[in-house]
């Protein structure tokens, strides 16, 4: 069994969401054990989430009258379409692939 912790190290400020008061709570922690050690602060917070409120592709579903349930599913097609948008797998080099091989590219 591990000897208990004299919390004497270094400590660090932690920040905690107390969902049913809705508050943050930062305290401040034993960095060795985690143990609370004591209260920093603490202030009132809701968060109010909206994911991709201003998405294009949401706002032009909504100016056409499209419901939300669909609008919402408009974003996320638009979204995966993005993905690759940019070319991020293009011009990576093959599996297996060495560098100096010919279909590395260059930098």
């Amino acid at each position: 069994m591990a000897p208990p912790c004299v919390h004497d190290g270094g400590h660090s400020a932690v920040g905690r969401y107390l969902r049913g008061p809705g508050r943050l709570r930062f305290v401040l922690v034993c960095d060795a054990c985690g143990a609370e050690r004591g209260d920093v602060d603490s202030l009132a917070y809701r968060p109010n989430p909206r994911p991709y409120a201003n998405h294009p592709a949401e706002l032009v579903a909504r100016a056409l009258g499209v419901e939300p349930a669909r609008a919402g599913r408009i974003r996320l097609a638009a979204l995966l379409c993005d993905i690759d948008a940019g070319g991020v797998g293009r011009g990576a080099p093959p599996p297996g692939a060495q560098r100096g091989d010919a279909g590395w590219p260059g930098l």
